[in-house]
Formats: C-alpha cells, structure tokens, sequence
C-alpha cells in the first residue's frame, strides 16, 4: 500500500480508490477485504449496483492521500 500510495502521490493523485464487493452480499473473503482497506483508513463512499449489477453490489472506497 506504501509503494501504491508513493507513487499516487508523485503523480499528482489526491485520493485512492478501490472497488469490492459490498457487504450487502455476505462473503467471508470480501469482508476481509474490506476490513483491510479500511485498516489502510479507506471509507466507503457508495454501493452501486449498475457498475456490476443486484446480485454483486460493487462498494466504492476511497482514501485521501496527504
């Protein structure tokens, strides 16, 4: 996540976003993502449902990079 984020930044980037599946599906290997990217202080911004459809709600997360 360092080297990510280092790169991120000297490129400009003010924010870091990633996408998984929401929790609203439950799934013991996506809730453990999940709880990796926000242990890297990642929010969740939005569930969409249109970016992979009902059954895979995507969870957009988001982190601002200092």
């Amino acid at each position: 996540m360092a080297a990510a984020e280092g790169y991120f930044r000297q490129n400009g980037c003010q924010y870091a976003i990633v996408k998984t599946l929401s929790e609203r599906v439950r799934s013991e290997p996506y809730a453990r993502t999940r709880r990796f990217y926000t242990g890297a202080e990642f929010e969740q911004l939005i569930t969409l449902t249109e970016m992979w459809d009902e059954e895979h709600p995507c969870l957009i997360m988001i982190k601002k990079l200092d």
